[in-house]
């Protein structure tokens, strides 16, 4: 679905990707990890064609993505950033009614009414309809926008922290809810990810991303061990296995030069960790 081959950009003289490659498969979804400014959110961003590679090449298909005007591009790709600005007073169901932009003739059809409600009810938005997404939450905005980009039908979810200005509940049920979409409509999705659980749990690949290169790419099992994290995040941690599932348990800074205090400090309180480790 998605080829990725020898991508690098830089940003004036600051290079943020250098000679990236691999392939996303259809019905899969793939988690980029890696520590700020690892080049996450401009690679996401190159796939969008916001930013053009200076070397390399992405494509769709089979097909190169320069070669896709934009309009045919908005019905493939639905792109959902970290963070918006809001400024206009729309109503939920006006924004969300957005994403069937790249569709609509002259008057809309009763297809994008019924696509903007199923939307809504899939991310636990129909009470919020009427609300204006200026009064809204941050998370609620997030679920907004999700909203809007699967109203565009599209074949390729792109999302940047999908899960960053959510509560325990909702970035699971927005996990929940991209992983069955992803099944039910043979969709491929990429997300950018801080948090190595739920990208444990939910996610078919990772690639991993250090200073701007290619660290590593795998099944999360393959990716997130203890030496990688180590190198990559500069933090030791623990994996536990449970019910089919792995978690990474951080313990402590790798080292005092990497966290910029002594590593003691970076480290639980015995009594605590005690504690913790008796309610696993």
């Amino acid at each position: 679905m998605i080829q990725i081959e020898h991508l690098s950009f830089a940003y004036e003289q600051r290079q943020v990707l250098q000679d990236i490659s691999f392939a996303v498969q259809e019905g899969q979804i793939l988690s980029l990890l890696g520590p700020n400014g690892s080049g996450k959110t401009t690679l996401l961003r190159c796939f969008n064609k916001i930013l053009r590679p200076q070397q390399g090449r992405i494509c769709l298909q089979g097909q190169p993505l320069e070669q896709i005007p934009l309009r045919h591009l908005a019905k493939l790709i639905g792109y959902v950033p970290q963070q918006e600005s809001v400024t206009f007073p729309f109503s939920v169901f006006e924004t969300v009614l957005m994403g069937r932009r790249p569709h609509v003739g002259w008057r809309l059809q009763p297809h994008d009414l019924e696509m903007v409600e199923e939307c809504l009810r899939a991310l636990h938005l129909e009470h919020l309809s009427q609300r204006r997404v200026t009064e809204l939450s941050g998370g609620e905005r997030q679920r907004v926008a999700l909203a809007r980009a699967l109203a565009q039908e599209p074949q390729v979810l792109l999302l940047d922290e999908p899960t960053s200005s959510l509560d325990l509940r909702h970035q699971l049920e927005v996990m929940e809810t991209v992983a069955a979409l992803v099944k039910s409509r043979g969709l491929t999705a990429v997300l950018a990810m801080h948090d190595l659980n739920l990208a444990a749990r939910f996610t078919d690949q990772i690639v991993m991303l250090h200073q701007g290169q290619l660290f590593c790419a795998g099944q999360p099992a393959a990716v997130l061990t203890r030496d990688n994290i180590r190198t990559v995040y500069g933090v030791e941690a623990d994996i536990h296995r449970r019910n089919g599932y792995f978690f990474v348990h951080p313990l402590r800074c790798a080292g005092a030069a990497r966290c910029g205090q002594p590593s003691q400090v970076c480290t639980p309180n015995p009594e605590r960790r005690s504690k913790i480790d008796s309610l696993a």
